[in-house]
């Protein structure tokens, strides 16, 4: 086996500050080479089996940010590194190394120190990413195995979305700053020839973060800071055209 990678998740019924404790203790003890955490979505008008769920026991938002601080003390004071948002690993682990090297990535999966171009997805529902745009195979078993037994020269894709120049810009933006926790708005322009005043009303919704002290910004270099880490993604959705300002990004794990 050449690595040991874990997913904790917190949020769960009668789960409290103190179980989620001694689950990430336990856990540090085993000294695995990667640990995600994640939050738990209760979301059962997409996941029918979490109608079995009792509701009533479910933490209350500030019982899961307590939960996630809880887990986050415990790593860190175990010597496991943060990566990006929900990720940890250790200091000898690739994963740290490409953090520490700048060349650290996101996809659908997470965080990864695979910089391929191509992501293909196999299976039911599976999306693949490549340079072109994005697909998605059939969403059900059923489907999946049909297109698969008709074809034998394509993949059993039923939809797909071609990325434009300013598709390739803004991930470029928003995986730096999931990845590295920082961006440089005004090298990223200049490396792609575009107009000076580009993503000025992005940057300006970022005052209220700063405000708060989640992120830091000098000229157009923006960081996200420690206090912000845990908020990140809403820091990365600023830069995203396809949500509005007022949408939430989910940052949660939906059984």
């Amino acid at each position: 086996m050449a690595s040991i990678n874990i997913d904790l998740i917190y949020g769960l019924p009668r789960q409290d500050t103190d179980s989620v404790t001694r689950t990430a203790q336990a856990v540090a003890t085993l000294r695995p080479d990667r640990l995600a955490v994640f939050g738990y979505a209760h979301v059962p008008w997409k996941q029918k089996r979490q109608n079995l769920m009792p509701v009533g026991e479910l933490p209350d938002a500030q019982a899961r940010i307590e939960q996630r601080a809880a887990i986050d003390a415990v790593l860190r004071h175990d010597h496991f590194l943060p990566v990006g948002l929900d990720h940890y690993a250790s200091p000898d682990d690739s994963m740290a190394r490409a953090m520490r090297a700048g060349t650290l990535h996101r996809n659908f999966q997470g965080y990864t120190v695979d910089g391929a171009a191509a992501l293909i997805g196999v299976g039911a529902s599976a999306i693949s990413s490549l340079p072109g745009g994005m697909t998605q195979n059939a969403v059900s078993s059923a489907a999946y195995a049909r297109l698969m037994a008709q074809t034998t020269d394509s993949l059993p894709v039923v939809r797909g979305v071609r990325l434009e120049d300013d598709d390739r810009v803004r991930a470029t933006i928003i995986e730096q700053i999931m990845c590295t926790m920082q961006v440089d708005v005004d090298q990223i322009i200049l490396d792609h020839d575009l107009p000076a005043s580009s993503f000025d009303t992005e940057l300006s919704r970022l005052a209220p973060m700063m405000r708060d002290g989640l992120v830091s910004m000098t000229a157009r270099h923006v960081r996200v800071t420690e206090k912000g880490r845990p908020f990140v993604r809403h820091v990365a959705a600023v830069f995203d055209r396809y949500l509005s300002p007022q949408t939430t990004p989910l940052h949660a794990s939906a059984l």
